[in-house]
C-alpha cells in the first residue's frame, strides 16, 4: 500500500484532484503490477483529491474476496429457464390461474419463444 500511496502522492503533486481518467491514464504509464491496475479501473467516474483516491484504492482492496465470492456465487447461479418448465407452471408463474385458455397461452409462449418466455416472468 505505501508504493501506492507514494504513486498517488506523485501523481497529484500540482493538482488539487483528477478525474477517474486521468488516474487511470497516470497509473497506465506508471511501473505498477496488474492487480494495481485493475483496481483503479474499477474507480467510478468523477473527481478524486489524493486522499479521496487513497481511500477509494484501500476500499476496493479491502472489498476483492467479496467481489471474488459473488463472483463465483454467481458463476454457479441458475436462472429460472435452467429447469423444465410446464405450460402450467408458466401460467402460474405469470399470476394466472392454470385454467385451459391460460395454460394454452402459456404453451404457445413456451413453443414460440422457448427459455425467453420463462426469463421475462422469472429471470
Amino acid at each position: 500500500m505505501a508504493d501506492v500511496r507514494n504513486l498517488l502522492a506523485q501523481m497529484y503533486q500540482g493538482h488539487e484532484w483528477l478525474t477517474a481518467t486521468e488516474i487511470n491514464q497516470r497509473i497506465a504509464a506508471a511501473p505498477v503490477s496488474a492487480d494495481v491496475l485493475q483496481r483503479f479501473a474499477l474507480f467510478p467516474d468523477g473527481d478524486y483529491t489524493e486522499e479521496e483516491a487513497a481511500y477509494t484504492f484501500d476500499d476496493l482492496f479491502d472489498r476483492t474476496p467479496e467481489v471474488a465470492a459473488a463472483g463465483d456465487a454467481d458463476a454457479h447461479a441458475r436462472t429460472g429457464a435452467d429447469q423444465p418448465w410446464d405450460p402450467e407452471d408458466l401460467a402460474v408463474a405469470e399470476g394466472r390461474d392454470p385454467t385451459r385458455r391460460n395454460v394454452e397461452r402459456a404453451r404457445r409462449e413456451l413453443a414460440d419463444d422457448g427459455p425467453a418466455a420463462i426469463e421475462r416472468v422469472v429471470p
